[in-house]
């Protein structure tokens, strides 16, 4: 996935292969996270045709500050690799992201 790694120290190398070792973790980890997120923001014991009580809007809105911080979170994991490595994004997307 690095392209320099022949540059690189031992030490660079050593952070390079943990970040290569945790990717799919990582992946994963924010897509379960982003999905519990998303039930929870959801209020199933108040009728889709009334007006939401405003600490119910608030309790909402936490939620989705949460959801925002997982998916910021999967999107720079997404930046790092889109170029270097765009085949592993795209199966890790397959994998976790197929019923998005």
């Amino acid at each position: 996935m690095f392209k320099c790694r022949e540059s690189m120290t031992k030490s660079q190398q050593k952070i390079a292969d943990e970040f290569m070792n945790m990717i799919e973790d990582e992946y994963a980890f924010c897509v379960k996270k982003m999905r519990q997120a998303d039930k929870a923001a959801y209020r199933k014991e108040i009728p889709a045709d009334s007006e939401l009580p405003v600490g119910a809007i608030a309790a909402c809105r936490e939620i989705d500050a949460i959801r925002g911080y997982w998916h910021k979170r999967l999107l720079s994991l997404v930046e790092v690799m889109e170029w270097r490595n765009p085949r592993l994004l795209e199966e890790l997307a397959n994998k976790y992201l197929k019923d998005e």
